[in-house]
């Protein structure tokens, strides 16, 4: 069960409030190990093949954690297909990993980021879909 209760926004909320929405592979998914507040700090690297908004490419790596108390970052499985709602975050988590960055892309367990499977209502209403640059 996870720490936090999460009350999912409108498709039309999550794309207004993302930085980017976009569909893809998890190609890779690094654990990094726990880091001082004990959340696990994950990269993972997509593959896009679909994009709704935002300047995405057809690479994406993004800097989450996997901290459930929080409802913060998302748990990705390597292989699957997901839709994404990726937010700018501040870079306090990852300085020793992309110290120059000062923002990095991440997401959370209460945005409507989910496997592709389960995003059906999300795709009838974010419709025809971009190609990644």
């Amino acid at each position: 069960m996870l720490g936090c209760d999460c009350d999912y926004p409108a498709v039309a909320v999550a794309f207004q409030h993302a930085d980017l929405v976009f569909a893809g592979k998890a190609a890779k998914v690094q654990d990094l190990g726990k880091n001082i507040d004990s959340s696990h700090r994950v990269v993972v690297t997509f593959q896009v093949d679909r994009s709704w908004k935002g300047a995405v490419h057809k690479v994406m790596v993004m800097h989450t954690r996997i901290n459930t108390a929080d409802c913060d970052g998302f748990v990705f499985t390597e292989g699957k297909q997901y839709i994404v709602y990726g937010y700018r975050r501040e870079n306090w988590n990852f300085k020793d990993i992309v110290p120059k960055a000062s923002k990095v892309l991440g997401t959370g367990l209460c945005s409507r980021t989910r496997q592709i499977e389960f995003a059906g209502e999300d795709l009838k209403i974010l419709g025809t879909a971009g190609s990644p640059r």
